[in-house]
């Protein structure tokens, strides 16, 4: 069976922050029914940033945690709103702008190197005179003024 490298690697991160986030909660309900250290709500509001917010809304309504305290489900839900808008953005921006995806990611994802096309200074041409270049701007000078004839244009 061929797996897809990509999907694998996205797919095991998503489980694993995920189910760190629900243990986060699990824990920090435990410790506070025992009156011990808790789990800082900086720490639970990263993982929601981090994408482990799947998890971590399913632990509040099954340990019946963090539900009605309102300031914390503000920064909770405003941390979800950011990893849904940055993972959102990053999709849709590395789809047109495939060059900016950083080459740690194309390797990681055994995506094609960036192929950036590079122009080639054009060496092998002969070198015009001087001399030639100034006749030349001249002409096209007299083209511009419409060849009018006078004294100084002959």
């Amino acid at each position: 069976m061929i797996m897809n490298r990509p999907i694998v690697l996205i797919g095991g991160y998503v489980v694993a922050i995920n189910a760190g986030a629900a243990g986060l909660f699990f824990y920090d309900k435990k410790q506070a029914v025992q009156h011990k250290w808790r789990v800082p709500e900086k720490t639970l509001h990263l993982t929601g940033l981090l994408g482990g917010w799947i998890g971590g809304m399913w632990a509040m309504q099954a340990f019946k945690h963090k539900r009605s305290k309102q300031s914390f489900k503000n920064v909770y839900f405003t941390a979800v709103a950011a990893n849904v808008g940055i993972v959102g953005a990053s999709i849709l921006v590395f789809k047109r702008f495939p060059q900016y995806i950083p080459n740690q990611l194309r390797t990681l994802f055994n995506l094609p190197k960036n192929q950036v096309p590079q122009s080639k200074p054009q060496f092998n041409q002969q070198p015009q005179k001087f001399e030639a270049i100034i006749e030349e701007e001249e002409q096209i000078t007299k083209k511009k003024r419409g060849g009018r004839k006078n004294k100084n244009n002959n």
